[in-house]
């Protein structure tokens, strides 16, 4: 990097890229402000292309997710909602990873819980292993950090999975990781769900508005949320309670005193 010179070249980019998936992997931040500093003189150049605006991009969701940023998170995150089902070249790995921790940084677990368990399902077709285990290492992690009914089973379960491909692959900084997060999982309560069926706080907000009868556009913007992510609300509600349309859905919240 210090042999090139300044803007959108390769040396640039991926000097910026190495100093950001570096620091979500370790820990350590020494260089994250420089990373920060050339992605944002790479985003600025007129003459960027999109493959390396999108490196940018991502590695500022990065430095967000380091940060706590909310602000920077949100910003990056309606920037990669178009890339949702893809994977990224450089060590960023699966765009729906990165969007659950955009989420988690915003505060929106569940929201996060959508785009993990996307993730995992891309991962798992297409057989990309180490990708698969940081997703469930970073999905435990959220499941720990929020804490509601039967997230510590949950935690637990994608914590072995994911020790079990990182010690096969020798990743360790991730086995550090995962045991460090299993110490806090088994300190965890055991919940009950406080709502029918095991459905969630978000899930029930979301099924009052079905039966108000609102579409999933209209619940997207009542919870600024994807209309991906109301869709997905919807089909867990359906799938938990065993039910076949909104019709159903609606008049289970009635007999269950939702509405």
């Amino acid at each position: 990097m210090t042999k090139a010179e300044p803007g959108p070249t390769p040396a640039y980019v991926y000097s910026a890229i190495a100093f950001q998936v570096a620091a979500r992997i370790t820990g350590n931040t020494d260089r994250l402000d420089d990373a920060e500093r050339i992605s944002i003189a790479v985003l600025s150049s007129t003459s960027v292309s999109p493959l390396f605006a999108l490196r940018a991009n991502a590695g500022l969701a990065i430095t967000a997710i380091l940060r706590n940023d909310t602000k920077l998170a949100r910003q990056q995150y309606d920037l990669l909602m178009s890339k949702e089902n893809t994977m990224l070249a450089g060590g960023f790995g699966a765009v729906d990873r990165l969007l659950g921790l955009l989420s988690q940084t915003m505060g929106d677990p569940d929201q996060a819980l959508v785009h993990f368990e996307n993730a995992l399902a891309f991962c798992r077709k297409a057989g990309f292993r180490p990708e698969l285990a940081w997703t469930c290492c970073d999905y435990a992690g959220m499941l720990i950090q929020r804490s509601a009914e039967d997230d510590r089973a949950k935690a637990i379960a994608l914590l072995a999975e994911s020790v079990a491909i990182s010690t096969e692959l020798g990743m360790r900084p991730l086995m550090e990781r995962v045991a460090t997060l299993h110490e806090q999982a088994e300190t965890l309560p055991v919940k009950a769900s406080a709502y029918p069926d095991g459905l969630t706080a978000r899930e029930v907000e979301v099924l009052r508005l079905v039966a108000a009868g609102k579409s999933n556009q209209d619940i997207a913007d009542a919870l600024v949320i994807t209309l991906r992510t109301a869709g997905n609300h919807v089909a867990n509600i359906l799938n938990k309670t065993g039910l076949a349309n909104r019709t159903e859905a609606a008049a289970y919240a009635i007999r269950q005193d939702i509405v």
